[in-house]
């Protein structure tokens, strides 16, 4: 196989697991969704920090192989804050 066959191959296989993680963000966004619909319900208030911040340790203690446990905080931290802005514009 040459070079530009691999590149092709490997390019065909991030494009796809690009495409499975935004079909796994938007699952979130819909669960987030139902989350802030039931603590608007409830008066609770959207940010919840010990949340956050469980949500946080377990993506850096799930990270693995070449995965770094940093990237993966980063990653969620923009996750969580992407879905919290999500719930304060969509939740009455």
């Amino acid at each position: 196989m040459s070079a530009t066959d691999l590149f092709s191959a490997a390019r065909a296989a991030i494009d796809g697991v690009d495409a499975e993680i935004v079909r796994l963000l938007a699952r979130r966004a819909e669960i987030a969704l139902q989350i802030g619909s039931a603590k608007r319900a409830a008066g609770l208030p959207i940010h919840a920090p010990e949340r956050e911040a469980d949500v946080l340790s377990r993506a850096a203690a799930l990270a693995t192989g070449t995965l770094d446990p940093v990237m993966a905080e980063r990653v969620f931290a923009a996750i969580v804050a992407e879905t919290r802005a999500l719930q304060v514009r969509q939740v009455p």
